[in-house]
């Protein structure tokens, strides 16, 4: 029998691992295009049937919006830009589904979402960077709400993002940010991945509210994701009762374990090489 040397086996193990890092993100690619979530490791019920199209825009930058090369110290950025069309205004609100080891670890990643109604400057050009500036919003920003390390969030609160306007969108910057602790070499994030997937839902009335009624950013009375409610349609087009799923952001999982596996050889093993 043929023995191999350490450095070989360590070869082909890193290789192993990096394809089938690859085989997940190429996963995740394809649960997006898909939407089916049902197959993320999410806590909650985050593949409520989708409302009426054609109200609720999303788009994402960058798209697909993922976050790959990830390691200790990175963050990284991303815009949801929403916008309303065909009705006039509605009230959103927003579910942040989030889970899976890389966000249970204690050392994972936190994701944090904010709302702003101007686009998000100061976004760097990279998906991820290590140790960026924080980004600004010029008009109205609000801190939505932040999960991990050692958490998850499940969909639950229902948060009140108050009364989108046509012509007038909404800006949510959404944060991954992976604690430095390249330091203590702690090998054990290696591997592990988390997804999270948003939900935007938007709800009309027979009258057009002037107002919003709760302030952006507090948690609102859950409705029923997915029903359109038994009311006629106001003159908006948005059902009056009951809230409609109008929209579905999904973002799919593997591309970080893809980046720490190889950031990992990269920049640990040169560390390794000069403390011996």
């Amino acid at each position: 029998m043929r023995v191999e040397p350490a450095s070989a086996r360590r070869r082909a193990a890193t290789a192993l691992a990096t394809v089938f890092a690859v085989l997940l993100m190429v996963a995740g690619i394809a649960l997006v295009s898909a939407r089916a979530s049902a197959a993320l490791d999410l806590p909650g019920d985050p593949d409520p049937q989708p409302g009426a199209p054609g109200y609720l825009t999303l788009e994402t930058s960058p798209d697909p919006l993922q976050f790959l090369d990830m390691s200790p110290g990175d963050v990284g950025y991303g815009q949801i830009e929403m916008t309303l069309e065909t009705a006039t205004t509605a009230r959103i609100a927003l579910e942040m589904y989030a889970g899976g080891e890389l966000l249970a670890h204690p050392n994972g990643v936190v994701i944090s979402i904010a709302s702003c109604d101007a686009a998000w400057t100061g976004i760097p050009a990279e998906p991820v960077t290590f140790d960026p500036a924080d980004p600004g919003c010029g008009n109205n920003p609000q801190a939505i709400t932040s999960v991990g390390p050692g958490a998850e969030s499940d969909g639950t609160p229902l948060f009140d993002l108050g009364t989108l306007d046509a012509g007038s969108p909404r800006f949510i910057l959404v944060e991954a940010r992976m604690p430095d602790v390249s330091a203590s070499r702690d090998e054990s994030l290696m591997g592990l991945t988390g997804d999270f997937a948003f939900h935007v839902l938007a709800e009309g009335d027979d009258v057009v509210p002037t107002n919003p009624t709760t302030t952006p950013g507090t948690p609102a009375t859950p409705g029923t994701p997915g029903t359109s409610g038994s009311g006629t349609k106001g003159p908006g087009g948005l059902a009056n009762t009951g809230l409609d799923v109008l929209a579905v952001v999904l973002i799919g999982s593997g591309a970080i374990a893809l980046g720490m596996i190889v950031r990992h050889r990269r920049t640990l093993t040169p560390r390794r090489r000069s403390a011996s």
